[in-house]
């Protein structure tokens, strides 16, 4: 009896010789920049799962087509971080563009744009500006709250402030 194959020995086991080495340096060309797809997808997932919590939260369906959208973010983002990754490669040799490395400058812009994403989702979730409310639960000197005092040292109480 032959020995049963698990995991991704079964997967590989009837793969040709030449397609592995093909997947091996495809591989190999993009490990430097595995963390930078690895975040992306971090970011990605943590904006789908916000976006469904803040939808559920506000009663908007969930449907195939919005969830849709993270599998082509991630797919136009892989495109691009990859096209980033071979133009730094091939076209710059190695060199930076004004210092910048192009998959670093593409990764900050991905990064931002998801990141503001979450917070809008958050803010959704929470129902107004979650830095507003927490600055305020802290006691921050400059929130609204605790100026209590005009510019001449009188006493003027609680400046009212606006809910959102």
């Amino acid at each position: 009896m032959e020995p049963r194959l698990i995991g991704t020995a079964a997967v590989w086991a009837g793969v040709p010789k030449w397609l592995k080495a093909i997947v091996a340096m495809v591989w190999a060309f993009f490990a430097p920049v595995a963390g930078v797809f690895w975040a992306t997808l971090g970011l990605v997932v943590l904006d789908m799962v916000t976006g469904v919590w803040a939808a559920k939260k506000v009663g908007e369906p969930i449907t195939s087509s919005r969830l849709g959208r993270s599998a082509r973010k991630l797919t136009v983002y892989f495109t691009g971080i990859a096209a980033a990754h071979m133009a730094g490669v091939h076209l710059l040799d190695g060199a930076a563009i004004l210092g910048v490395d192009p998959v670093k400058a593409l990764s900050g812009i991905i990064g931002a744009v998801e990141l503001l994403s979450v917070m809008e989702n958050l803010n959704r979730i929470q129902g107004g500006s979650m830095f507003r409310g927490l600055i305020t639960r802290l006691g921050s000197s400059n929130a609204p709250e605790s100026r209590l005092h005009d510019k001449t040292g009188q006493n003027t109480g609680p400046i009212p402030t606006k809910e959102i």
